[in-house]
């Protein structure tokens, strides 16, 4: 029976990383907007006239009008995420563990662990 990743890593992270995820949902809406998700479940570049004889290359400012929107919807959210997590006891436990360690590893092999759970 092959090991999940999850097991291989240190439980205090696993438990410190579970508990920002599940304190801060911010996060998950912070992903999707990276990814190009708008808050209705929509990538932002299925929106518009894109059939085969509209190409993006004569469709660019609506094009660049969906990358601004995306790269928009991300900051607002990664901004909303950063100002909760500031006051989360959770969010500040993580950041105490990868700048000083703990569970017996040093701060880089903690932010190599962490590194896995992404």
């Amino acid at each position: 029976e092959a090991a999940t990743p999850v097991q291989d890593i240190n439980p205090l992270l696993v438990e410190a990383w579970e508990t920002v995820q599940r304190e801060l949902p911010e996060l998950e809406e912070v992903d999707n907007a990276r990814m190009g998700m708008m808050p209705d479940k929509q990538y932002v570049f299925q929106t518009g006239d894109a059939g085969p004889n509209n190409p993006i290359y004569k469709r660019k400012y609506e094009v660049l009008s969906m990358t601004l929107n995306q790269q928009q919807n991300y900051m607002r959210q990664f901004n909303r995420a950063v100002r909760k997590g500031r006051e989360l006891e959770s969010v500040k436990k993580l950041c105490e563990m990868m700048k000083k360690g703990a569970g017996g590893m040093d701060k880089k092999a903690i932010r190599a662990e962490s590194q896995k759970l992404q």
